[in-house]
């Protein structure tokens, strides 16, 4: 439910992101980041969930591009990432392509997808993609141990995380 949400408010956002680009506006600055951000927050606030960052978050820049690393403990944490650094592509494992909505939702928003089973074909495929879309001025995020925690501990990284 909270995916469908998504694709229905910022998917058409999504599209206003390149014409604006080509006028100047930076990618960090569309319509889609602020919206993202509201939306996320709003959620998060409405279900109650409640998070704070732990550690020095001085370097955390929406403005700026950077790859962001996080522990992933549940399904709320892509919203978590948005309430705080605005809208960036999410590295995804491929597998999530199988949920319809949310496979063309990630797809619409320039997530980047990995074979998780084929480490060396994600590595490639990471450092091919990262590489596009920190040039284009976006943020990535992504969960270095590949999964969720069930424990909430962090996790082994995965090599390339």
């Amino acid at each position: 439910t909270l995916s469908c949400l998504y694709i229905v408010i910022l998917s058409p956002l999504r599209h206003l992101t390149l014409p604006l680009t080509k006028l100047g506006l930076r990618p960090n600055y569309a319509p889609i980041c602020w919206v993202s951000w509201f939306v996320s927050k709003t959620i998060l606030a409405s279900l109650g969930v409640f998070w704070e960052c732990v550690g020095d978050d001085s370097g955390l820049k929406p403005t700026q591009n950077a790859i962001y690393m996080y522990n992933h403990g549940s399904n709320f944490d892509p919203p978590v990432i948005y309430g705080h650094l605005g809208f960036c592509r999410q590295v995804y494992k491929k597998s999530l392509e199988g949920y319809p909505p949310l496979a063309w939702a990630m797809k619409t928003w320039g997530y980047i997808p990995i074979i998780r089973e084929n480490r060396e074909l994600a590595i490639a495929t990471m450092n091919n993609e990262l590489g596009k879309v920190l040039s284009a001025g976006y943020s990535t995020a992504l969960s270095p141990e590949g999964t969720r925690s069930m424990t909430g501990d962090l996790g082994v990284f995965k090599k390339g995380g």
